[in-house]
């Protein structure tokens, strides 16, 4: 790992003496590692468009999801009716609504710590819904699919929406 001291990046290697021990030897780090290390702190990086391409990223299956359940509703309430979900058109139309407007709400940046808590919740009781036949490796894949999506989220509900957001706008 490079340190930074008085300006200097350096870094560690260990080495054996003639002891037979370790001992930590400094020694400078090129100049592309200081570079990577200098960007990789924040400095001249563009942060804001990467979490807005995070952004991107997290909310396509969720806008994607809600609007073909709210454009499918008799179907999507059938596909609930099997799991024996209560009142599966009820739930059909507020699983499609969830999924819509908190993807568009993650999209935009639009209360985003709100709306990625919501669908980070659904994301894992999703999962524990309707992929826990870990049997079938593609259930078992959609569940660490939710896992790994409501870690996104969560991490994005405690770091905020950056810059190129509603709420950054309004910050």
């Amino acid at each position: 790992m490079a340190l930074c001291a008085r300006g200097v990046s350096i870094g560690c290697e260990s080495v054996y003496n003639a002891f037979g021990s370790f001992d930590l030897v400094l020694k400078p780090v090129p100049r592309y590692l200081r570079v990577i290390e200098h960007r990789l702190r924040g400095r001249n990086m563009p942060n804001s468009a990467l979490v807005l391409l995070g952004r991107i990223l997290l909310s396509i299956i969720f806008i994607l999801a809600g609007f073909g359940k709210l454009t499918g509703i008799a179907g999507t309430a059938q596909y609930f009716a099997g799991y024996g979900l209560p009142m599966p058109t009820v739930t059909a139309v507020v699983v499609g609504l969830v999924e819509f407007f908190g993807g568009l709400a993650v999209l935009i940046g639009f209360q985003t710590r709100i709306a990625a808590i919501l669908l980070a919740i659904f994301s894992v009781a999703a999962a524990l819904v309707a992929h826990t036949n870990w049997a079938d490796m593609m259930q078992l894949i959609n569940f660490q699919k939710n896992l790994a999506m409501a870690g996104g989220l969560l991490v994005l509900a405690a770091f905020g929406p950056g810059a190129y957001s509603v709420d950054g706008r309004r910050a």
